[in-house]
């Protein structure tokens, strides 16, 4: 005898399966690696998918490196501009925005966290954070003089 289906549970049943079905989809979501890219001169945001390597055919067959981004729609401008344009509260819209950029358009690697909703505010709403610090660091790499 396998487990009861879901439309026998009681409704607080559900309700708790729903809800973790739903954090469980959050993590996996947020575990990912999101970008900051400029599209055409707008700053945007996007789940990266993969990177591939291809010749361009303009640098004498040089490889270029590209990456396959799933973007987040626009901020919420109500949001943005309450906030003086600190959040920015994007819908994830998963395959619907696939697009492939050369990776020199990624600026920086940020996370985006599922935005609490308040009454009244839209849902699926992600905001980003940015580690602050990391636009000082500079790397610099490391040559033994002793080989």
């Amino acid at each position: 005898m396998g487990p009861p289906s879901i439309a026998k549970w009681p409704n607080s049943k559900k309700s708790v399966f729903r809800e973790q079905t739903k954090r469980r989809e959050q993590k996996k979501h947020s575990q990912c690696q999101v970008s900051q890219f400029t599209l055409d001169g707008n700053i945007q945001f996007g789940e990266v998918q993969f990177y591939f390597l291809s010749k361009d055919d303009d640098e004498d067959g040089d490889q270029v490196a590209y990456a396959v981004i799933s973007a987040y729609g626009p901020p919420n401008a109500q949001m943005l501009e309450e906030s003086y344009q600190t959040l920015y509260a994007c819908a994830y819209l998963g395959q619907e925005s696939i697009i492939c950029i050369p990776f020199t358009a990624i600026i920086s690697v940020v996370s985006m966290q599922p935005l609490p909703c308040l009454e009244g505010d839209p849902e699926n709403l992600w905001f980003v954070v940015e580690k602050p610090g990391l636009d000082d660091v500079q790397l610099f790499g490391y040559e033994d003089e002793t080989i």
